[in-house]
């Protein structure tokens, strides 16, 4: 079967997301041929161009005159009015530089991206996240939205208004159908991918009217409880996978090639009859049986970074899962692992083959386990670099960071988010402040670069702390 699997709009443009990859090994061992289509990439490479600000700034034009013209605007229209007002302003400004910008994400001597957003060059600072907010509005995710706006949703997924960027939606939804697929699966990970996703989803369907269109990733397994509302309002989506995606799409590419029923599909969902059903999730996958994610097929030397740079997970779910904030609990899974042999054999084999760095994926991995990947991958002896995402643990030792280091590891992303005892403590987060310090200071020993998360204003936090 021929399946072309989707990323949507709106993710970060600097490297690929880890579900396509994941999902086209699997599919690939079974015998599938599959397309990786990285439709948040492309649509990234037309906008952020002189050719792509020059067409958005006509629409733009376009439209605000249409709302120039009528005698009063709705609350929604006179939203849309303020955002076209400010994009107006600044495209100008950005039209003339937007190449020059582009090319510095790729000149590793001019590239450095700064955590509030703006991107070095040539001494001067380009506020790359306020273009990219005034392009894309945050009027795409639907999680900022009032919970009543069920309706407002739906408008915005008809088109009404359009996304600005409409008519590079249109391109590459014709881009999708002449690659003549079976099957199209879509990944959304963020809120901010769902409008834009599904809006694209829709335009696909009109040209691809008889081909199975599924949706699934982490977005609609952290809003499953929303579906039966939002679902029947989707004609275009046929189904959605909830959980992990290896084994659903499986078992879905497989009973749609033999024309059989999707009742025993595991973690589909779908309306039948005007109402929503779902299957049984299916049983928690054995990460060791798991093949190595397979970037083939997708632009690495495209994305704005200086150098490739690929996700990987070493585990799924979260070992700690008590924070108090975090969106993972929605989407609960126990937590299990891959064998650090494998970790170490999967990440030299990608080192080799793409010249990229790592970022591993995962929520947090237990100190005594990235000892032991340090050390498979020393064994392995490939040069592979990497960063990480840890918790502050008291068995996180000096041992740890200097085996990390040796390794390959470059930065350890630590999740503090306040430095008060007490918001601590009502943010479920485990951690003892002298033992974090202890564990930076045992980093910055042993030559690691060290990031401390914070989140500011957690309810009764108070301006001291």
């Amino acid at each position: 079967m021929k399946v072309v699997l989707v990323l949507p709009p709106l993710a970060w443009p600097f490297s690929p997301y880890l579900g396509l990859p994941t999902l086209a090994a699997y599919l690939r061992g079974l015998g599938h041929r599959v397309t990786q289509f990285d439709a948040n990439l492309r649509l990234f490479d037309r906008v952020f161009s002189r050719a792509g600000l020059e067409q958005l700034r006509l629409a733009a034009q376009d439209r605000f005159r249409q709302l120039e013209s009528r005698p009063a605007l709705t609350p929604l229209e006179q939203e849309e009015y303020l955002d076209l007002v400010e994009l107006l302003s600044v495209l100008p400004r950005y039209l003339a530089r937007i190449e020059a910008v582009k090319a510095a994400f790729k000149d590793i001597d001019r590239y450095r991206l700064r955590p509030d957003g703006t991107v070095a060059l040539e001494g001067d600072w380009f506020d790359y996240k306020t273009i990219r907010h005034l392009v894309f509005p945050d009027e795409t995710n639907p999680l900022r939205l009032p919970v009543v706006s069920l309706e407002r949703f739906r408008a915005a997924v008809e088109g009404r208004p359009p996304l600005p960027y409409q008519p590079f939606l249109e391109e590459l939804a014709g881009e999708i159908a002449a690659l003549g697929p079976d099957l199209v699966g879509f990944s959304l990970t963020f809120g901010e991918q769902a409008i834009p996703g599904l809006v694209l989803a829709r335009l696909v369907k009109d040209r691809l009217p008889h081909v199975h269109l599924v949706m699934g990733g982490f977005y609609f397994s952290a809003v499953r409880d929303g579906l039966e509302r939002i679902l029947p309002s989707l004609g275009f989506v046929d189904s959605v996978v909830l959980g992990e995606g290896e084994a659903p799409l499986a078992s879905l590419a497989a009973a749609l090639e033999r024309g059989g029923s999707l009742d025993q599909v595991p973690g589909l969902v779908r309306v039948e009859r005007g109402a929503v059903r779902g299957n049984p999730p299916p049983p928690p996958l054995d990460l060791d049986e798991l093949p190595c994610p397979d970037f083939e097929g997708l632009p690495l030397q495209s994305y704005f970074a200086a150098r490739p740079v690929l996700p990987y997970a070493t585990a799924r779910g979260c070992y700690w899962g008590r924070c108090a904030f975090c969106s993972f609990c929605l989407v609960s899974q126990r937590f299990r692992v891959r064998s650090p042999g494998l970790v170490a054999r999967d990440l030299a084999r990608l080192a080799r083959a793409y010249g990229a760095l790592f970022y591993l994926a995962q929520e947090a991995e237990p100190p005594r386990r990235m000892e032991a990947i340090a050390q498979a991958l020393l064994s392995e002896g490939a040069p592979v670099r990497y960063q990480l995402f840890a918790r502050f643990e008291k068995t996180f030792t000096a041992r740890t960071a200097e085996y990390l280091r040796r390794s390959g590891c470059l930065y350890v992303f630590f999740g503090l988010e306040a430095g008060s005892e007490r918001v601590n403590r009502l943010m479920r987060k485990g951690v003892d402040l002298q033992e974090a310090k202890r564990i930076v200071a045992d980093c910055a020993a042993a030559g690691l670069n060290v990031v401390v998360s914070s989140i500011r204003g957690f309810p009764t936090e108070t301006r001291e702390e």
